[in-house]
Order: structure tokens, then sequence, then C-alpha cells
């Protein structure tokens, strides 16, 4: 507890993070070109799905982060209820919008990526309609932050849907197994894949820079938020 209280201190919060955000943006810059000049080379064109099969480097590094940013989320949900740290509010409002980040770029993504192969851009298979149903609970947690005026009771209420949410997300990960789905089941698991390995360079790459970026935007909004709530309390 006292680690805890020791981490989310606001004057280390500042100091630990001032360097880490510089040496985050180097890191995604080196990310960024790596990847691009990876994917140039590798000129990975699908026998059967041509360019559009290029779309799996952006969906499924999106997917993946999306499913990880919720679970963080769920976890700060569950220790404000119990510790009712304040910077875990702003942290749950950063988890939120990174998350909804994600699955709206899974959503995007997997349409462009289904109307060619599939002939549709939307079915409500369990695959899509799960993913579908964070979206929604991401969407209502952030307006409802802004509808609610007291702080903690919105944070409260916040974090009780992120811990809903979390009931979810092993129906997102095993729906292809479960139902009957439109959607292909998962081509890469903890223990064997059956991509070829050029092609799960470029996909861990952009997962890497997904969660780079993500770890850039959370410590410069937490960074904000400090500064800010200690400028208003001066």
């Amino acid at each position: 507890m006292n680690f805890f209280v020791w981490l989310l201190k606001p004057s280390n919060v500042i100091k630990y993070t001032d360097n880490f955000i510089k040496y985050l943006v180097i890191l995604l810059n080196i990310l960024i070109f790596s990847n691009l000049i990876y994917l140039y080379f590798l000129g990975f064109v699908d026998y059967k799905q041509g360019f559009y099969a290029q779309i799996m480097f952006v969906h499924v590094p999106a997917a993946w982060m999306a499913i990880f940013v919720y679970i963080l989320l769920g976890i700060t949900s569950f220790l404000f209820l119990v510790y009712k740290h304040p910077l875990l509010i702003y942290i749950n409002d950063i988890f939120a919008f990174l998350s909804l980040l994600f699955v709206t770029l899974t959503l995007i993504t997997g349409s462009l990526w289904g109307k060619p192969t599939w002939g549709t851009w939307w079915v409500w298979d369990a695959r899509l309609t799960s993913v579908f149903v964070i979206f929604l609970l991401l969407l209502s947690m952030l307006i409802l932050r802004f509808l609610i005026e007291n702080f903690y009771d919105s944070a409260k209420l916040v974090s009780f849907l992120g811990l809903i949410g979390i009931i979810n997300i092993p129906i997102v990960k095993f729906s292809v197994e479960w139902w009957n789905t439109l959607h292909q089941p998962s081509s890469i698991t903890l223990f064997k894949s059956q991509i070829d390995y050029s092609l799960l360079i470029s996909i861990y790459g952009m997962f890497l820079f997904f969660f780079i970026f993500s770890l850039l935007i959370f410590f410069i909004y937490l960074k904000v938020v400090i500064l800010e709530l200690k400028y208003q309390s001066s």
C-alpha cells in the first residue's frame, strides 16, 4: 500500500516521466520508420485477398491493444473502488480513451477488410458484436464522465462499468471457438501461429508501436493533469 501511494504521488509522477517521455518519442519515431521500411521491402500481397490483406498489420495489433488497455482499465477501476485514490480517476479516463481509440480502429479496419473478403461491411456475428459491446461501454464511460457533475459519483459509476465490461473480454477472445461465426479463428496463439514469421515481425512491430504510442499519450496526459491540478490549487 505504501509503495502504491508513493508511486501515485504527483511529485514522483512528474519527476520520473520527464525524461521517460523524451525516450518514448525517440523510440516511437524509430519504430514507425522501421515498420514502414520493413513493410515496403516485404511487399506482401496475398494470393487471394491481394493488397487488402495488408490491413491485418493494423487490424490485429489494434485489436490486441484494445483488449490489453481495457484489462488495465478493469484493474484500475477495481483499485479505485478499493483505495479511492483521486489520480486513479484520471488514469481510468485515459485508459478508457485509449481503449476506445483502438476499438474504433479495430472496427474500422475490420470493416475495410471485410468488404472485399466477406462481401459486406458488417455482420452481427459473435466476435464483431462482442467487440462492438466494448465500444459502446467505453463510449458510455466517457460520456458519463462529462454528463455527471459530481466528480466522484461519475468515477464510481465508470469504475463499475469498467469492471462489468471485463466479463465481455473472454467472450471476445473465445467467441470464434464457442460459436459458428463468419470471423475466422485466431491465426496467432501463445504457442503456435499459422502465419509466416516474416508477417509476424510486422504484426508484432506494429503492436509495439501502438504500445509505445499509448505509453506516450498516457504519461503526457498524466503530467498535464497533475500540472493543471497543481495550478488550480495554487
